[in-house]
């Protein structure tokens, strides 16, 4: 292949991406917006879960890649609902983590079969065989760019 239609396939192929996420979005507000949640609140909560149920904002923010301001008013959401509470840091006295609350869990696995539910739907086009290779590639593929994010950090500091 030319030199040129390499660039114009991954031009195409980053351009599918932007679309791809942009329904994706769409449809999760949809799907997640009929039983009263959100894919961010989910995902939040998701971390909260996968990593123990207690983060820092900022690991948070890093985890779910959002910004700390992003972080703040989500959690602060979510706090309201009485899904999850600021705790003071162990580790750390300056800081405070996030935890989730009984009430949050709960609310969790009871959202958990809708997020398979909501899954099942979205790829239900592929078979098992092609969705691990989605993942595979997807994987690869923010692996490549979170390293392009922090070699920029490092390059403008």
């Amino acid at each position: 292949m030319t030199e040129a239609k390499i660039d114009k396939l991954r031009v195409g192929a980053l351009l599918s991406l932007i679309r791809f996420n942009d329904v994706l979005t769409q449809y999760l507000a949809v799907a997640f917006m009929r039983h009263g949640s959100s894919s961010v609140r989910m995902l939040l909560m998701n971390a909260l879960v996968t990593k123990g149920g207690s983060m820092s904002p900022t690991e948070l923010s890093r985890y779910i890649f959002r910004t700390r301001h992003s972080i703040t008013s989500m959690v602060d959401t979510l706090e309201r609902q009485g899904l999850v509470r600021r705790e003071p840091n162990p580790k750390d006295r300056r800081s405070l983590n996030v935890t989730l609350t009984p009430e949050g869990m709960a609310l969790f696995n009871r959202m958990q079969p809708v997020g398979y539910e909501i899954s099942q739907r979205a790829l239900s086009c592929l078979d098992d065989e092609q969705v691990v290779a989605l993942k595979t590639l997807l994987r690869q593929v923010r692996q490549h760019l979170l390293g392009q994010i922090a070699d920029s950090k490092t390059k403008s500091a």
